[in-house]
């Protein structure tokens, strides 16, 4: 329920070469470790823009009992679908293969319709940038890194005269229980500044001569992380592209509308760093293989991985892709939470790089008395997974990201 992570630097000097993961360095959550086939690569085929969602019409009438559609979920937690109709279940083909989509600038300056008001005309709660920054003064941020803090708000601004009314609330709303009066804006802001400031003075610390990098989002959501970075870089030329990789973006190389809109990526003027959408699951070995090879390893570049809240096992997703490849040269890791019950029921082992673990280890109240410590214990275990490779270091820091919730972690809400 907190945000916990950890942080690793590696070289920044380019490195041509590669190493292959091995068989045994694959992390599961099952007591038996494998490797696994490398997965087809994707065509790459140049997607355009998602097209706009399609007027709203009158609401259909409920189907019958049986002929409507169920989502289900598999025994590893992602999704799958099925199609109910006359007693039999018929699967619907899913594709978590990454797909690159070109970003295509449009003209104009994205300001939006101008009314004012959301595209399907209902009205909701409005934070303008005057409102948004008399409650950034609550955020942690605007004692910790003011001027982080002031530049962002500047962001803001720009993007509440870019976006349309309906984009601009799905940013501000506000979430529940302790953070339920904070913009969800504001929060992420809050949370990813750290991995932001990371971020800039990996690419200040590039040679001269380095060829313009790429910045990996993992599990990116919204897309947040990699918006802010996309404005806040001082010099956006030393960055080719940022990719933002999650399960939720649509696909519709595959047909698939996901759960992320994409419409604010692509639909409303160029950003100063060009961003792309990639669909795919992480969860799944075989993406993680081919995001390895299609998008950190694609070119002789250098690369930094961000990965920020990944829920339990993903955590040591991430770790396997930056270890796969030498051409990921820096990776900032911040875990959310630790692995389900169930892994340490069932006497889970994690083994990644050099490391082995288990599950029932991190989770042993008498071994760590406190939640506060079961989570760092987790931290440190993920941490020692990773391969900053040869010259390389890391490094696990604590920082305070407190909203003025409840005390949680022995006082202290913060992150790894």
């Amino acid at each position: 329920e907190t945000s916990l992570g950890a942080l690793l630097r590696a070289p920044v000097l380019p490195r041509s070469c590669e190493r292959d993961m091995a068989a045994g360095e694959v992390p599961t959550a099952t007591p038996a470790v494998g490797g696994a086939h490398h997965g087809e690569c994707p065509s790459g085929e140049v997607l355009p823009p998602p097209a706009p969602p399609a007027a709203r019409g009158r609401r259909q009438p409920r189907k019958k009992r049986g002929a409507d559609a169920a989502a289900t979920v598999g025994s590893e937690g992602a999704p799958s679908q099925s199609r109910r109709g006359k007693g039999k279940a018929m699967p619907l083909p899913v594709d978590e293969k990454p797909q690159r989509t070109q970003q295509q600038p449009l003209a104009g300056d994205g300001s939006g319709d101008g009314t004012g008001k959301a595209a399907s005309g209902t009205p909701s709660t409005f934070w303008d940038p005057e409102a948004l920054a008399a409650q950034a003064t609550r955020l942690p941020l605007a004692t910790s890194d003011p001027q982080l803090l002031a530049r962002a708000l500047e962001v803001l601004q720009l993007w509440h005269r870019r976006f349309p009314r309906e984009v601009w609330n799905r940013m501000t709303k506000t979430g529940e229980g302790g953070s339920k009066h904070m913009p969800k804006v504001l929060k992420e802001l809050n949370e990813s500044a750290p991995v932001i400031r990371r971020v800039e003075a990996w690419v200040e610390s590039l040679p001269s001569d380095a060829p313009p990098a790429g910045i990996v989002d993992l599990c990116s959501g919204f897309g947040f992380l990699g918006m802010f970075i996309a404005e806040l870089l001082p010099d956006p030329s030393r960055v080719a592209e940022i990719i933002l990789v999650d399960r939720g973006w649509p696909n519709l190389n595959i047909g698939s509308k996901g759960t992320i809109s994409a419409n604010h990526v692509y639909d409303y003027g160029s950003w100063r760093v060009p961003l792309q959408t990639i669909k795919s699951d992480i969860k799944d070995q075989n993406n993680v293989k081919s995001l390895v090879s299609r998008v950190v390893a694609w070119q002789d570049r250098p690369c930094m991985v961000c990965a920020i809240h990944l829920c339990g096992t993903l955590s040591l997703r991430a770790a396997q892709l930056f270890n796969a490849t030498t051409r990921a040269h820096a990776l900032a890791l911040v875990p959310c939470c630790m692995p389900p019950k169930k892994h340490a029921k069932s006497l889970a082992v994690y083994k990644l790089g050099k490391h082995s673990f288990t599950a029932a280890e991190v989770r042993d109240d008498a071994l760590y008395t406190t939640a506060p410590a079961r989570f760092r214990a987790w931290v440190e275990n993920v941490a020692k997974t990773l391969d900053p490779g040869e010259g390389g270091a890391a490094r696990l820091e604590e920082i305070a990201l407190s909203l003025g919730r409840a005390p949680r972690h022995d006082g202290l809400e913060a992150a790894y």
